[in-house]
């Protein structure tokens, strides 16, 4: 087994410093070229992934491409993350953060104590790329209580994509996008 070095894990230490409160949830993407990290601070921070092979096709292609061969692991080459961006627009403790899978491009999603699911994206600009808030969903029932966690579902070309969210209240709400994200399915605890 590779472990890292004491001076790369160092380097990485400043990650976790950045987030002065509980730090509820920590999600990779699937592709491992960035980390989101949400806390009770009210942020979500992304992070962006510094050293390990980036040369060949995989550097030229359009394609998502991993940053590593398949067989590697995220702590088997030395790398630094560097923050992205940080987004500030829940009013609650942020509880979790999922990413979608790169067929929907980059996606992040958020949910928070403030009963809002919130989505990010990163757009390609003249200037590169930019991080935007892209949408906020708030629970309108007077009994929901604060979003906990959130899934995306696997992404097949025949459905269009889905999120899970479940809260404090027992309730878990599947969501589908068409043009805007909408309530498709409610499961409530049974009373």
């Amino acid at each position: 087994m590779t472990s890292l070095s004491n001076a790369a894990v160092n380097k990485n230490s400043k990650v976790l410093a950045e987030h002065p409160a509980y730090i509820h949830q920590v999600s990779v993407e699937l592709l491992g070229r960035r980390l989101a990290i949400c806390s009770s601070d009210k942020t979500v921070k992304v992070y962006e992934r510094r050293g390990g092979p980036k040369e060949g096709a995989a550097a030229t292609s359009t394609a998502p491409q991993p940053l590593m061969p398949p067989s590697s692991s995220l702590l088997s080459v030395p790398q630094e993350w560097h923050l992205a961006t940080t987004f500030e627009e829940h009013t609650a403790a942020v509880n979790a953060v999922a990413w979608s899978h790169p067929k929907l491009g980059v996606l992040l999603a958020s949910c928070s104590a403030d009963r809002t699911i919130r989505f990010y994206t990163e757009q390609n600009v003249e200037s590169g790329p930019r991080w935007t808030s892209l949408t906020r969903m708030k629970v309108h029932d007077n009994r929901a209580d604060a979003f906990y966690d959130l899934a995306f579902a696997p992404q097949t070309k025949a459905q269009p994509p889905k999120l899970a969210a479940c809260n404090g209240d027992g309730t878990v709400r599947v969501y589908a996008f068409d043009e805007t994200w909408v309530e498709t399915c409610r499961m409530e605890r049974y009373q």
